[in-house]
């Protein structure tokens, strides 16, 4: 596993950063809420602070893509902490970045994010080009909590989605059979040959919704939120 700093929520003075969004949203009896916070405008190393609440749906996701290595330098070098809270996943700090790839993707990180999905067996089904910030180290993929094993089936439920058709499409065929080093390639390469195409046509695709079994937000999830004894000033429980 790529070593990273790890950081307690206590230890974070989020008084001290300005909130960019804060969603609460419980669809289904699964929680969707997440906050994001930015430091400081001024500050000598800005950073993205994004934070969960430990019944979030995918509060294990993160930690489980690092331990699996598909998240690392290659993917995620500006992923700079994770976030812990008693022992559970809680969020993450990210480098901040400029805008890598609203439009075109960057053909070096997507030839790396197809061969990385086949070879470790991950996806982080909200890719899309407007996904990716330059930071100091390279090209780096945010919203890391949307990555899921390839061997999570897919059903008709509304849990997550794919962003992007192309990469939907690499999915589908790994999970159906092992995809070669040089397919992912050239998939890659015709995904990015694709944007401009894509972009004039602005064609629809069909969405396959996907979960885990036993997803959800249950009782025992909902009662360790109880025993978090305060909130902060936008409904994170602290």
């Amino acid at each position: 596993m790529r070593r990273i700093n790890r950081i307690e929520l206590s230890d974070i003075d989020l008084d001290r950063f300005v909130t960019v969004k804060s969603l609460i949203s419980i669809r289904d009896e699964a929680d969707h809420s997440r906050w994001v916070f930015r430091s400081p405008r001024g500050a000598d190393r800005p950073v993205y602070l994004k934070l969960w609440n430990p019944t979030y749906l995918r509060s294990d996701s993160l930690v489980g893509a690092l331990e699996a290595e598909f998240y690392g330098p290659a993917l995620t070098p500006g992923l700079q902490s994770v976030v812990f809270a008693r022992g559970k996943c809680r969020g993450y700090v990210m480098e901040a970045g400029v805008r890598a790839g609203a439009v075109d993707p960057n053909r070096d990180f997507v030839r790396r994010l197809w061969s990385m999905t086949v070879e470790r067996r991950w996806f982080a089904n909200q890719y899309r080009p407007s996904h990716l910030r330059r930071v100091a180290a390279g090209v780096t993929l945010i919203d890391l909590e949307g990555v899921w094993r390839l061997d999570v089936e897919p059903v008709a439920l509304h849990l997550h989605s794919f962003d992007d058709p192309d990469y939907e499409r690499l999915v589908k065929a790994a999970r159906s059979a092992p995809v070669s080093h040089s397919t992912a390639i050239d998939m890659a390469d015709a995904h990015v040959a694709g944007a401009g195409r894509r972009r004039a046509a602005a064609a629809p695709f069909t969405r396959t919704w996907f979960a885990r079994k036993g997803d959800g937000l249950s009782r025992r999830l909902l009662q360790e939120a109880r025993n978090f004894s305060r909130r902060d000033r936008t409904g994170l429980l602290l």
